[in-house]
């Protein structure tokens, strides 16, 4: 199965641990302060996983915040392969101070991260085979999706060649 994510920008990371656990078990999800104290964490349910194949993930640039978390976390918990490019690197909670005069200023201030320790802010996340798309506009996504999927299948036939032997 392969997470196409390229494009998802929304979503909040708790979120993420929901999807994921359809997937893997013993997920988990932590909010640190700017001190690194741990001020939230999002477990994900054994009982929820579904799906006992193998999972794929293709990222692009404009993969960010929530979609981030799941490309993390199914990379952490499953050792999931990551296809495409470079991910955007929005990995951070805001929060909002309010001023005297009615006004507020919107600020990061926690960074999410998973239980490995793995964070994709400012850096975002790399793929583990960087795949991109050729041709015209119209063509690159299909490109790129279609490459990813030929080298996830072909990753797949290795193992099943091995235990054959």
């Amino acid at each position: 199965l392969m997470v196409d994510l390229r494009d998802a920008s929304e979503g909040d990371p708790r979120d993420a641990v929901a999807l994921v656990e359809l997937f893997a078990e013993d997920l988990e999800l932590r909010l640190k302060d700017r001190s690194g104290d741990v001020v939230e964490s999002v477990k994900g349910r054994a009982d929820r996983k579904v799906w006992r194949g193998s999972v794929a993930m293709l990222v692009n640039g404009a993969t960010a915040g929530g979609s981030e978390a799941v490309a993390a976390l199914l990379h952490s918990s499953l050792a999931a392969t990551i296809y495409g490019e470079m991910t955007y690197g929005l990995g951070t909670e805001a929060g909002l101070f309010e001023l005297e005069d009615g006004s507020g200023l919107l600020f990061s201030n926690a960074l999410w991260e998973t239980a490995a320790g793995n964070s994709w802010n400012d850096e975002g996340i790399e793929p583990d085979e960087t795949v991109r798309g050729e041709g015209s506009d119209d063509e690159l996504a299909a490109d790129q999706l279609s490459r990813a999927l030929a080298s996830f299948a072909a990753e797949e036939d290795v193992p099943a060649e091995k235990e054959a032997a």
